[in-house]
């Protein structure tokens, strides 16, 4: 078995680098029919080339045929990494019989715009092939785990001339990066036998990069998949590099989002539909029958409550009524949940993984706004400033677990309006800007879908005699909520009058303490958390006992149990200098507008006791 031998890349024209008496055939004229859709892969899409309109002999021959062996290759970057890759595919055709049943791997570094150092060869791997779509698909052996860089990859089919002929690796629609590169080793083309551009080789129709894909998974990574106006979409890098769009299609959406893998969609006719895995076939779902509404854009789906909204402004500019609908997933249809004439221009919508819905509001003449929707009346709750102006011009928001923000793509005139990615703080609203503000058309639907473990975290009161909270980075939510692996998951205990705390469990296990505050740290599976109340006394240490401040450190905010035992409640700085009173508390303190640093909260209860309690704010 040959381990150097690789890929040639050949065109679809009438000229050959083969000499006359040669069996080999001189083009690809089996051309693969390329609107069969990608196979579906279970692995997170890292890069990706779309297929273009030339192929290129890439193989490993039999020994007779040895002097043919010939390699190409192509170089990707990896941002935001390390990146795990897992498999790769890539499109091909076959000049006559076609059976590519295994292929080789390879992987270099960069060695001045050229495939350098070996990293990792995978030789005679199965591949996954199909005949009509030319679409093959490799699970490595093993992961190839790789830093921040510039890298080349080489796909060599492994494959005897003699019964089945040529295999050619397409080309694909564009040039990312550094001219891809051929080699001949053994010379039997007569030239290329070290690496080599391919377009001094094969000339100016080989100018774009290979048909490529590779999956796996990158922690640090932010893939957004994203529908665009002007009838692009597909996968887009977001991140502090760059976006980069890199498919086609002819559906002009305004709003998507993702549901387990498949992106639906918001047409400009008020259709709801989805996308093939490559987000170039549009199937329409059905009418959403919103007709009321001047306008209707932008979508977020609620995991916990399993639904999907959009928005409708209606009237006149800027004074519209605000409505929110639901749509049903299977028909398309639209219901109206609530309007309402006070929320204003909304502009895109977004839903975290504990079902809250964020928006973003729109003045004319003034900063826009991050708020939190009611997703029973649609009212708007002001979270913070962000920093700028936007425009009404085709906006879109998601939700990333990675960083539990919200981005936001906006389109305006700079500096008037704001203009590229943004990310924003769901506890304040602050917006900062993030990568290269250009693309080449609007994007109007995106979401960034989460490549490591999730975990469902429930709650309940065990009984009655009060109620349960839960909190992930200050962010409320409800039972139900999908967090990433790691997480540290607050719950506070609020008992009804004349109760306290009994016990906490998780998954039915009991867990010490008796606190009105509990933390479960390192979020590593399903949990279910209980709380069980159980009547107090008036003795003055059970009602010590039933106060509770918490968490610690905090924040923006700190929550204090049993409010109604408390008569007054002081917050004191290391100075000694009263910060906040409060003579009839309620359960949480705002306190955004305090300095980091340590304080004393000083409680009166009503029976006379006194309470202090240390905490720190970070």
């Amino acid at each position: 078995m040959k381990t150097k031998m690789f890929t040639i890349l050949m065109f679809f024209v009438a000229f050959s680098l083969f000499s006359q008496e040669t069996k080999f055939e001189l083009s690809t004229k089996n051309a693969p029919d390329f609107s069969v859709s990608q196979k579906s892969v279970s692995n997170t899409l890292l890069f990706h080339q779309e297929v273009g309109t030339a192929g290129w002999a890439s193989q490993d021959f039999e020994e007779a045929n040895s002097q043919y062996d010939c390699q190409s290759a192509d170089d990707f970057d990896v941002i935001m990494g390390p990146w795990t890759i897992e498999a790769v595919s890539v499109f091909g055709s076959y000049s006559s019989a076609g059976n590519l049943e295994f292929v080789h791997v390879y992987f270099y570094e960069n060695n001045a715009g050229i495939p350098g150092e070996l990293i990792k060869e995978f030789l005679s791997v199965p591949c996954i092939s199909d005949t009509k779509s030319g679409f093959a698909y490799v699970d490595l052996p093993e992961n190839v785990v790789l830093e921040n860089g510039k890298y080349w990859i080489s796909v060599v089919a492994h494959m005897d001339f003699t019964p089945y002929g040529q295999w050619f690796w397409w080309n694909a629609t564009s040039n990312n990066g550094a001219v891809w590169r051929w080699r001949n080793p053994n010379g039997g083309f007569g030239q290329g036998t070290s690496w080599n551009n391919a377009q001094v080789i094969f000339g100016g129709s080989a100018g774009n990069d290979l048909s490529l894909s590779l999956y796996g998974t990158a922690p640090n990574l932010i893939l957004a998949r994203c529908i665009n106006f002007y009838g692009q979409s597909g996968h887009y890098y977001l991140g502090h590099n760059q976006w980069k769009d890199v498919v086609t299609n002819n559906v002009n959406a305004l709003g998507a989002v993702e549901i387990d893998g498949v992106m639906y969609a918001l047409n400009t006719t008020r259709q709801f539909g989805s996308f093939n895995p490559l987000l170039t076939t549009w199937t329409m779902i059905g009418e959403t029958g919103i007709t009321a509404p001047n306008f209707v854009f932008s979508l977020a789906y609620d995991p916990v409550g399993k639904v999907i909204y959009t928005i409708g402004l209606t009237g006149t500019y800027p004074d519209f009524e605000f409505s929110l609908y639901s749509i049903n997933k299977a028909t398309g249809q639209g219901t109206l949940i609530a309007t309402d004439e006070n929320t204003g221009t909304i502009v895109a919508i977004a839903s975290d993984n504990a079902g809250n819905l964020y928006g973003v509001r729109h003045y004319p003449t003034e900063n826009a706004e991050f708020i939190a929707i009611n997703k029973n009346n649609a009212s708007a709750t002001l979270i913070g400033d962000i920093g700028g102006r936007v425009s009404t011009q085709f906006p879109a928001l998601a939700f990333s677990l990675y960083d539990n923000s919200c981005y936001f793509k906006a389109i305006g005139t700079p500096p008037d309006f704001l203009y590229g990615s943004y990310k924003i703080d769901v506890t304040t609203g602050a917006t900062t800007q993030i990568g290269d503000a250009t693309i080449s058309a609007q994007i109007t639907g995106f979401s960034i879908p989460y490549t490591g473990e999730l975990y469902k975290v429930n709650y309940n009161v065990y009984g009655s005699n009060g109620s349960i909270k839960g909190k992930v980075n200050n962010n409320s939510f409800v039972s139900g909520g999908v967090f990433v692996e790691g997480a540290n998951v607050t719950f506070a205990a609020f008992p009804s009058s004349g109760y306290k705390v009994k016990v906490w469990a998780v998954n039915g296990i009991q867990k010490p303490g008796s606190s009105n505050g509990f933390v479960y740290e390192n979020l590593d599976k399903d949990i279910l958390v209980t709380v069980e109340f159980m009547p107090s006394t008036t003795d003055i240490n059970d009602v010590e006992d039933a106060i509770a401040v918490y968490p610690n450190p905090f924040r923006d905010e700190l929550l204090i149990s049993n409010p109604s035992l408390i008569k007054r409640v002081q917050i004191i700085n290391v100075l000694g200098i009263k910060v906040f009173e409060d003579v009839s508390p309620n359960d949480v303190i705002k306190t955004s507008s305090l300095p980091v640093g340590i304080y004393f909260v000083k409680i009166e209860t009503i029976d006379g006791a006194k309470i202090t309690h240390k905490v720190v704010k970070n």
